[in-house]
């Protein structure tokens, strides 16, 4: 009995300095890579391109052949938008609202502020039917956002 209680006293575990050493190695190491991952989700939240449509109408005024076209588009990201490209398919033929439209302000859209897109097509809308809209942003570090929406032609 004597021998069996010898050759257990005789293992020796490591000391409580290197364990403390280690677990405070693997704690370091841990706090760095969850430092890494929330870093990246950090940055990739700030430098956002976003934009929102507020509101669009699309208007026939009676005796006309072109439609009225009105938007209304906010920065809801967190970069400046340089640049705002608005197209939709109006009518039947060659209809459409690809070109020919007015953004206020232009140039630069800051984070936050509004800005309006209006224009007439090239040909008549149909009142009560609803068109598709399309629309992409591209921010000064050169991300895009794209977004579709539909209006609904009225008349005037």
């Amino acid at each position: 009995m004597k021998n069996h209680t010898l050759l257990i006293r005789k293992k020796k575990g490591i000391s409580p300095i290197v364990a403390t050493i280690i677990l405070i190695a693997i704690t370091v190491a841990a706090g760095l890579v969850v430092y890494g991952i929330m870093n990246g989700a950090i940055l990739t939240a700030s430098n956002n391109t976003q934009i929102s449509v507020i509101h669009t109408t699309l208007v026939q005024p009676s005796g006309t052949g072109t439609a009225l076209f009105s938007m209304a588009l906010k920065n809801s990201g967190s970069q400046p938008i340089t640049s705002i490209h608005v197209s939709a398919y109006i009518a039947s033929g060659n209809a459409n609202l690809t070109s020919g439209l007015t953004i206020t302000p232009s140039g630069t859209l800051s984070p936050g502020e509004s800005a309006s897109v209006t224009g007439a097509s090239s040909g008549a809308c149909i009142v009560g039917n609803t068109y598709a809209v399309q629309m992409t942003a591209t921010a000064s570090n050169g991300g895009s956002y794209s977004t579709s929406t539909s209006v609904t032609c009225t008349t005037s």
